[in-house]
C-alpha cells in the first residue's frame, strides 16, 4: 500500500474520525471535512513529502500544500496515527480558515484539542513528557470541560482556551509564532489529479 493510501486511511478510519466534531470559534473540525483530507492526499492536492524540523515529527505547509513526514514515518503506529492528524487539522485550516479569523495560536490550539479526542478514540493515554505535559493536560481539561469527548458539535469560545495558548507559547517549538498573527487560509492550489473524489 503506497504511504498516500496509509495517510489517507486515517482520516477515512470513521469510527474514529466521528468523535473529532467541535467548532472552535467560528472554525468546524468535522468527520467529513476530516474525511476530506484524506480525499485531498489521496487526489494529490496534498503532496507527502519528507520532513525537516528537529522539534516536531511532521508538518504541514500551507503555502505549497505538503504534508512533511520523516523517512522513519509508520502510519499504522497509533503515535504516527496523532502526528498525521494534528498537521490534517491544520490543512483543514487551510482550505477552510480563510473567514474564520484565526491566529497561528488557534490553529494549534485546535490541532491539540483533535488530538487529545484522538487520542481518547484510540485508547491510549496522552503524552507526558516534560516539554509537551503542559499542552496536553490544557487541552484535556478544555475538552473534559467542555465535554467534547462525549458530544458532538460543541463550541469552544477561544475565552476559554487561553490556559492552552499559553501552554503552547511555553513550549519551544512554538515561541517564536506569536499570539497575534494571523494564520493561513489559502486554500488547495494543486488541481485533482487522483482517483478519490474531488471536492
Amino acid at each position: 500500500m503506497s504511504l498516500e493510501k496509509q495517510v489517507a486511511a486515517i482520516f477515512h478510519d470513521s469510527a474514529k474520525m466521528k468523535t473529532i466534531d467541535f467548532k472552535y470559534g467560528a472554525f468546524r473540525v468535522s468527520p467529513d471535512r476530516l474525511k476530506g483530507v484524506g480525499d485531498a492526499i489521496l487526489n494529490g492536492q496534498i503532496a507527502l513529502g519528507q520532513s525537516s524540523s528537529s522539534q516536531l515529527s511532521a508538518g504541514y505547509s500551507p503555502y505549497s500544500d505538503t504534508l512533511s513526514l520523516p523517512k522513519t514515518v509508520n502510519p499504522s503506529a497509533d503515535k504516527w496515527k496523532v502526528a498525521i492528524l494534528h498537521e490534517g487539522v491544520h490543512a483543514l485550516v487551510d482550505i477552510y480558515g480563510a473567514n474564520a479569523g484565526l491566529t497561528v495560536m488557534d490553529d494549534e490550539a485546535v490541532a491539540y484539542v483533535a488530538e487529545v479526542i484522538y487520542y481518547k478514540a484510540l485508547r491510549r493515554p496522552l503524552p507526558t513528557g516534560a516539554s509537551e505535559k503542559a499542552i496536553y493536560t490544557a487541552a484535556d481539561q478544555l475538552a473534559s470541560g467542555l465535554k467534547l469527548y462525549k458530544n458532538a458539535g460543541v463550541l469552544v469560545p477561544v475565552a476559554k482556551a487561553q490556559a492552552l495558548r499559553a501552554a503552547i507559547l511555553a513550549h519551544p517549538a512554538y515561541a517564536d509564532i506569536g499570539e497575534t498573527a494571523k494564520t493561513g487560509g489559502h486554500g488547495l492550489k494543486r488541481k485533482c489529479t487522483g482517483a478519490a473524489r474531488c471536492g
